[in-house]
């Protein structure tokens, strides 16, 4: 059985073949460094956050707030009506999404995503980068592990009504197989392993 690391190492390696940015942050610090120069290479990028628990712990809003940046900042409630209302606007405004992965397959470099814990799936599918922050040990070898989670959680309640695996950036091709990359989702993923 690999350790944590080796299963990051081989996380790591899928999300490169498949033209993600991995990065690991030991420290809250140096996750709020890694974090500023991803977004200072975006002019006055609008950033959406996800509201997950863990995700709100680390006191981005503040964060990302004190350094000028603009916010979507609707609270939980108030964001799912606007956008069951089909009040899309705000959302497509959006440059940058940052959320959360419930889980990540090191054999294929593959995120999952609850809709339960992430309070929506349009923060990792609509804005054009996505950066995704990912616990260490939420980091399984396959998806043969995670089908056992999966059976553990009562009704399903915790998952929420759709599951979400994201495999790298947006990517489709024509019939002259002429790669595009963020045609129909994010251009650019950038997965975040928390070691802290």
């Amino acid at each position: 059985m690999k350790t944590r690391i080796e299963l990051l190492e081989q996380l790591e390696e899928e999300l490169t073949a498949l033209r993600c940015r991995a990065y690991r942050a030991y420290s809250k610090e140096e996750f709020l460094s890694l974090l500023n120069s991803l977004l200072d290479t975006f002019p006055s990028p609008k950033i959406a956050l996800e509201n997950r628990p863990w995700i709100q712990s680390l006191d981005l809003d503040a964060h990302i707030m004190k350094e000028n940046r603009h916010l979507l900042h609707l609270p939980s409630k108030e964001r799912r009506k606007a956008l069951r209302e089909n009040n899309w606007e705000a959302a497509h405004t959006v440059q940058i999404g940052i959320g959360g992965a419930d889980y990540a397959l090191a054999d294929t470099g593959t995120l999952v995503l609850f809709s339960s814990s992430s309070g929506g799936r349009w923060i990792s599918l609509t804005p054009t980068v996505h950066i995704c922050l990912l616990p260490i040990e939420r980091i399984l070898p396959s998806l043969d592990d995670l089908f056992p989670l999966l059976a553990q959680e009562e009704n399903g309640t915790a998952l929420g009504s759709a599951i979400t695996f994201i495999t790298g950036p947006s990517r489709t091709a024509d019939i002259e197989l002429t790669l595009v990359m963020g045609a129909h989702g994010p251009k650019e993923l950038h997965v975040i392993t928390l070691l802290f």
